[in-house]
């Protein structure tokens, strides 16, 4: 908390998260630490829809910094709440650029967002990307150079109470990340050495977390695992496994790590 507010260094601020970090303290935490927010957007859902960020963007006042606390769809959420608030709200040129690729307005400048991840896999916390779904389960990607988080906050004791099935979606999602990283067309040495650095780590230290979760400094390992991943798949994007793992979501709701990384043994051969 300390971290962060000194981050956030006296400016006005809100926080988006989840219910579940209101109900572990996390909330009251900050605010003891930093000071009252000008508000706070607790109810991100996972997998957030167009319509979600319309509903959770207007809860957002005037102010200077968002703080982003939770997993990859808080954190892909604030993505989304800030850029429609930069828009002034209008809707139709944010449905533009998920649907047809159109660019964002010039002068596009959403306030800074100070990414605090719970999870270890999407990497949003170093990505210009954030996942919006339709609200036809078509999965769109909101992307610019602006959506950046300012700073990532990386604390392996908030991920101590991720159960075992995320730890090892999440986890997953992040191997997924650094393997099509090293396939993919758009790699770079910078790239690979941080997908292959990810992807050792993810093999020594995932299964050991998944038998020893409340082990920080595993927990740590795993962190610095997904966040490299995530620094390669932001440099490349991602590939067929990932294409391949958005209707399984969509329509049968599947886990997005487990999705995304059940055919990766076929695609690699």
């Amino acid at each position: 908390e300390a971290l962060i507010a000194e981050l956030v260094d006296g400016r006005s601020w809100s926080l988006v998260t989840s219910t579940g970090w209101v109900a572990r303290g996390a909330v009251d935490a900050l605010i003891g630490s930093i000071g009252r927010p000008g508000s706070v957007i607790d109810t991100v859902p996972a997998n957030p829809k167009t319509s979600d960020i319309e509903t959770l963007s207007a809860e957002l006042p005037v102010v200077e910094v968002v703080v982003a606390l939770g997993g990859g769809s808080v954190i892909d959420a604030a993505k989304g709440i800030v850029g429609l608030q930069a828009l002034d709200g209008d809707m139709a040129p944010l449905m533009a650029h998920l649907q047809d690729g159109a660019e964002l307005t010039e002068g596009f400048a959403p306030i800074p967002i100070i990414a605090v991840p719970t999870t270890s896999g999407t990497g949003s916390e170093v990505t210009r990307w954030g996942t919006v779904w339709g609200d036809d389960n078509v999965k769109f990607s909101l992307h610019h150079p602006t959506l950046y988080p300012g700073e990532a906050v990386l604390d392996p004791r908030l991920c101590v109470s991720m159960p075992e099935d995320v730890t090892l979606s999440s986890g997953l999602d992040a191997l997924s990340h650094a393997m099509e990283a090293v396939w993919n067309r758009n790699n770079t040495p910078v790239s690979d050495h941080m997908a292959k650095s990810a992807i050792a780590m993810l093999k020594a230290d995932l299964g050991a977390v998944l038998a020893d979760p409340s082990d920080t400094e595993l927990r740590r390992q795993v962190q610095i695992a997904a966040l490299f991943a995530g620094f390669a798949m932001g440099t490349t994007q991602t590939a067929l496994a990932h294409s391949i793992s958005y209707p399984f979501t969509a329509h049968f709701g599947m886990p997005h790590g487990f999705a995304c990384s059940f055919t990766l043994p076929e695609v690699a051969r």
